[in-house]
This record gives C-alpha cells, sequence and structure tokens, in this order.
C-alpha cells in the first residue's frame, strides 16, 4: 500500500496519507480510484456489505449506507452514524493507578510559613498540554517564561509550571 496508513489491524480502511488521483491504486491490489481523493480521506480495505459497521482506530465511525467496494472512497456518502454497543473499560486501571499515586497526610496543603506565621500558597502559572503532540512545546514555554525574567512584573506570579502526558 502506498501513500496509506493503517491505525489498527482490526480497522476497514486505511487513511490516505497524500492526495489521490481517479486512476491510481493506492491500496496497491490493481484497484483503480473512479474519482480523486483527499490527503486524510478514508478507502475501504476490502468490500463492505450495506449496513455494515465501519471501523476505524478499532472502533466503530458508522456504517455502509449502500454496499462499498474494495479500495472504495469511504465517507458521508456511503457512511452514516448509528447506535451501537460500546465495550469500553472505564477505569478498569483504577486501583492501580491509586496505589502507585503517593498519598498526601489528610488535612494538609502543600503551601508555606510566612515570617509572621500565617501560611501561603505558590501563585503558580500552569500550561496544560491535552494531547502527546503539544507536550514539548509546553515544557519548553515554561522554561522559556521561568527563565526570561518576564515574571519579575508580576510579583503575585511564583512561576510556570508545564502539565504534559505521554498518551495521545
Amino acid at each position: 500500500m502506498t501513500n496509506t496508513l493503517l491505525l489498527d489491524p482490526a480497522d476497514d480502511v486505511v487513511v490516505l496519507t497524500a492526495p489521490a488521483a481517479a486512476g491510481d491504486c493506492p491500496l496497491g491490489i490493481g484497484v483503480a480510484l473512479a474519482a480523486a481523493v483527499q490527503q486524510s480521506h478514508k478507502l475501504a480495505r476490502h468490500a463492505l456489505a450495506e449496513g455494515a459497521a465501519i471501523r476505524k482506530f478499532g472502533q466503530i465511525i458508522g456504517y455502509a449506507t449502500q454496499a462499498i467496494a474494495e479500495g472504495e472512497h469511504v465517507h458521508s456518502h456511503n457512511c452514516a452514524i448509528g447506535a451501537h454497543d460500546r465495550a469500553y473499560a472505564i477505569a478498569a486501571d483504577l486501583e492501580a493507578a491509586r496505589r502507585a499515586i503517593p498519598q498526601m497526610p489528610p488535612r494538609s496543603f502543600r503551601g508555606f510559613r510566612r515570617a509572621d506565621g500565617r501560611v501561603g500558597t505558590r501563585n503558580m502559572i500552569a500550561l496544560c498540554a491535552t494531547v502527546n503532540c503539544s507536550a514539548t512545546v509546553v515544557r519548553m514555554a515554561a522554561d522559556q517564561i521561568n527563565r526570561s525574567g518576564i515574571l519579575a512584573d508580576f510579583p503575585n506570579v511564583d512561576g510556570v509550571a508545564a502539565f504534559a502526558h505521554g498518551t495521545g
């Protein structure tokens, strides 16, 4: 397969990583495209009967509204959303995660004692990455802001912290 991406072995479709012209055979099986298909659109990996579930990322993304031939463009003209059961295992690893996270003593917080005996907390700006793609950018931005001296103009701000994760 050229210029295609298979996201999950169970998928019924591949995603084009480059535009394909009419007559191209991106699946490498001798099936030519009847019309041009845009980059990031889907092609059927195999024939799909009308009503068949269509999977991408291993999840049902819709149902064939008509028979779809192997190598055919799969889009809103032949795919529709429909109800289906989902077998999500929400919080399946919750107990393992709880055991891995150190517990703080009850009735405490991470503050500091002032010279006059009062307590205070830090005022931090949080930069949060919602996807792994932005994790490096968030870390670099926090480092740059903290090193730049710009926070001197904001005496009530103690610093910038980056919060990133390593998954999708």
